[in-house]
């Protein structure tokens, strides 16, 4: 009886790890493009870099999101490099 009710708990916390990828990687896709959009507009450097963080984990976290997060990745330094271009064209001499 004990033997049972121990494989019950062990499946148990299985599919809530399991669970707990999927929740995390949709977390980081809408953080990552979060912090993209934002390095647009303030501290690029530190946003975009929040982005890059967040692609990487994301390529971490699942085979299915690798792609995903690869791209993120890219648009996050991508991101960084074109606010700071926005800012030196918006700042005034």
């Amino acid at each position: 009886m004990e033997d049972v009710a121990q494989n019950s708990a062990v499946l148990d916390n299985q599919s809530v790890a399991g669970n707990e990828t999927k929740s995390d990687g949709l977390v980081y896709k809408i953080l990552g493009w979060f912090f993209f959009a934002v390095s647009l507009l303030f501290i690029p450097i530190i946003f975009g870099a929040g982005a890059f963080i967040m692609g990487y984990l994301l390529r971490k976290s699942d085979k299915q999101n690798e792609n995903h997060g690869t791209i993120l990745m890219v648009m996050g330094v991508a991101g960084a490099i074109l606010g700071i271009l926005l800012g030196m064209a918006s700042a005034e001499y």
